[in-house]
């Protein structure tokens, strides 16, 4: 057999899960609903335990495990993991206790980096939570591809926020995130990484005044798939999936987020306890 010879299989999930902290993945799933509309989608927001980039390792290992058997519960074909922190603390333990296979915006984020084309003058600038930033995977894979002088990286939690509870401002998002900038030493004519999928959606606020390239490994999702299986495009001119999302917060609130971001896709909300899905067990994280 020759070992040059890719081999790509058809796409073969239907019923896809994506779940974050809060409203961040959706910045994932919008990728992944361009490129596979007939796909069903379950999205999963913990908003309950909101932020997870400045929770412990424990706690994110935990809430990763009541993540995935809540995904058991339903049956999916495939979770992708949106989370940064989550995929950065806890990937082991999320693949041990899936009944799915189970992909992860950092091994995105990776294929897409690790495709860039890089000038000798380029300068890298990731911008991530405190934990993805503690864990160091990101960092790894920035240093891999660009060189360990290229690189700088800053904590920047305060945007979860902003855009968690500042989604109806309008009149002060703009302020809330140069604010964020200004109060850090960083070069703002670097290429900007987007570490946190919630970051995304303050692009039109840190378009303002970033004067380099800005890296949204969201979009990588596309190329990453497609470099992996055989998207069967035809098929999905003759369906549109349903997409549903649940939450451990209010579901009033994960309505009123929709609205105001423009997501007016989602089918359903539903509130979902998901101290249910804990071990019963003490594990050890």
């Amino acid at each position: 057999m020759n070992r040059d010879v890719k081999i790509v299989v058809i796409w073969p999930y239907n019923k896809i899960g994506v779940f974050d902290s809060g409203i961040g993945g959706f910045s994932v799933l919008g990728a992944l609903r361009r490129l596979l509309p007939c796909c069903d989608y379950y999205y999963l927001a913990d908003s309950g335990n909101l932020p997870y980039g400045s929770k412990t390792r424990e706690e994110i290992r935990e809430y990763s495990i009541r993540n995935v058997r809540f995904f058991n519960s339903l049956n999916v074909d495939c979770v992708f993991v949106a989370c940064n922190t989550s995929a950065s603390s806890a990937m082991d333990l999320i693949e041990a206790y899936s009944n799915f296979p189970v992909y992860n915006i950092l091994d995105v984020a990776a294929y897409g980096i690790k495709n860039i084309s890089v000038n000798r003058e380029d300068k890298y600038t990731l911008i991530a939570t405190e934990r993805t930033i503690e864990d160091g995977v990101y960092i790894k894979i920035m240093e891999e591809a660009f060189g360990t002088d290229r690189v700088k990286y800053f904590p920047t939690p305060e945007l979860v926020d902003i855009i968690e509870k500042n989604y109806n401002r309008k009149d002060v998002l703009a302020d809330s995130v140069y604010k964020v900038f200004k109060n850090i030493d960083i070069d703002m004519e670097s290429n900007l990484i987007l570490g946190c999928t919630h970051y995304p959606f303050l692009l039109k606020e840190i378009n303002k005044f970033w004067k380099g390239e800005i890296i949204n490994p969201s979009e990588f999702f596309p190329d990453y798939i497609n470099s992996r299986f055989k998207t069967d495009k035809e098929s999905c001119e003759y369906r549109d999936g349903e997409i549903i999302a649940y939450t451990s917060g209010k579901v009033s609130e994960m309505y009123l987020k929709l609205r105001h971001l423009s997501i007016d896709y989602v089918k359903d909300v539903n509130y979902v306890q998901l101290e249910n899905y804990s071990l019963r067990r003490k594990i050890n994280v």
